[in-house]
């Protein structure tokens, strides 16, 4: 994807495509490399409907009281009962001008929203769902964040259309001030991560392009001295990064079709593993045996299994699906939709879809609470997010 839109409106659902921003994939004219993957275990789901829409709640920091007007997914047919219950829309509330990603801390006090058209990071109070400040970031559009393990620093990947401004910038979380930039190699900077001590700070390149200087590979920033350290290059081109549990960390190769493993240790490439077109966000399961991956362009998420390094199941989702949230309790699986207006409710005891959630115009990001009982979407289109209660 390129740089933020500027502006609150979204496409219409079945228009040219989707808005740019952080997790659009700009094409450029290249043909995608689509692998074909023998191995691939086609899962099959339930056919879902959606619930009345509802009316969405209007005003500044304002809430919807679950119930019957809430927006819910339903199960289709007596057949395909959910045995999950379905996650319910509790509220929404106003953000700002075009919410394209949001990360609530490690300490579950509060959540960052990045507002790219209005050049600054949204803060909200996770006990009360009310906006509780603003963040200027002078450098440039914001784009999205991740945080270190203590919530005391956000990094912020900043860049604009124009490839002048692409670096990250550290925010002080308890006097809400940036107090340093990090210049970084790739142009457009994506979705960051911290390794498992946070020392170091994991930055992919989002641009949509297969060569390039900087273009493909993994910027590793000191999070201590706040100095650029290590370039990984990675097939094209890494989008998102997650680590794991044994020792290995996972790069989403957006242009190559391959999700790429490498040893956390030393940044090396162990492997790399064939999933389909345009594997874009990617989590962990809890307990660590599973990475789901979306594809944005397939409108599916790709199941790998982390101890053989093998995809093993293909799950159907909406439309362009730009990100991916596991419960606390790794029950469920959600995606956020972005040209479904959607969020897709996977029940993981089976990866079978048992709800499919109306929520508003697209839909770009989803991050859960650490206590697992709510979960928030951003709406780009909309400038809101969309609480989520999530059933225990």
């Amino acid at each position: 994807g390129d740089g933020g839109s500027g502006g609150s409106g979204g496409k219409p659902p079945g228009g040219h495509g989707p808005r740019r921003g952080i997790f659009r994939s700009r094409r450029a004219g290249l043909t995608v490399l689509i692998l074909a993957v023998a191995a691939a275990v086609a899962v099959p789901v339930a056919l879902v409907v959606t619930a009345s829409h509802g009316t969405k709640t209007g005003g500044a920091s304002a809430t919807q009281t679950p119930g019957s007007a809430a927006r819910t997914g339903t199960a289709a047919a007596a057949s395909s009962v959910p045995s999950l219950a379905v996650p319910t829309v509790a509220g929404t509330v106003q953000v700002g001008q075009n919410p394209s990603y949001i990360q609530i801390a490690p300490n579950g006090k509060f959540a960052y929203i990045a507002n790219p058209g209005a050049g600054a990071i949204t803060v909200l109070n996770t006990a009360s769902n009310r906006v509780s400040g603003t963040i200027k970031i002078p450098q440039g559009p914001p784009q999205s964040l991740s945080f270190s393990p203590d919530s005391r620093t956000a990094y912020v990947s900043v860049y604009n259309t124009r490839g002048s401004v692409h670096l990250v910038a550290f925010i002080d979380t308890a006097t809400s001030t940036v107090t340093s930039t990090v210049q970084v190699d790739n142009i457009t900077p994506g979705p960051s991560t911290t390794s498992p001590n946070g020392r170091d700070l994991y930055v992919p390149n989002h641009n949509t392009v297969l060569s390039g200087t900087g273009h493909n590979v993994i910027d590793v920033i000191d999070t201590a001295t706040r100095e650029l350290v290590d370039d990984i290059p990675v097939p094209a081109n890494p989008h998102w990064i997650v680590f794991g549990t044994n020792g290995r960390f996972y790069s989403t190769d957006h242009m190559s079709a391959t999700v790429t493993v490498l040893n956390a240790k030393n940044n090396a490439i162990i492997t790399e593993i064939p999933v389909g077109e345009t594997p874009h966000a990617a989590v962990l399961s809890p307990d660590g045996s599973r990475l789901a991956v979306t594809s944005f362009d397939g409108n599916v998420v790709f199941l790998i299994n982390t101890a053989t390094d093998k995809m093993v199941a293909q799950i159907p989702v909406g439309r362009n699906p730009l990100d991916i949230a596991y419960s606390r309790d790794g029950r469920y699986l959600f995606t956020a939709n972005n040209l479904a207006n959607t969020v897709t409710v996977i029940d993981t005891a089976d990866n079978r879809i048992i709800a499919e959630i109306p929520t508003g115009r697209a839909p770009t990001s989803i991050s859960v609470l650490p206590n697992g009982r709510q979960a928030y979407v951003t709406d780009e289109g909309d400038g809101t997010i969309e609480m989520l209660n999530i059933p225990k």
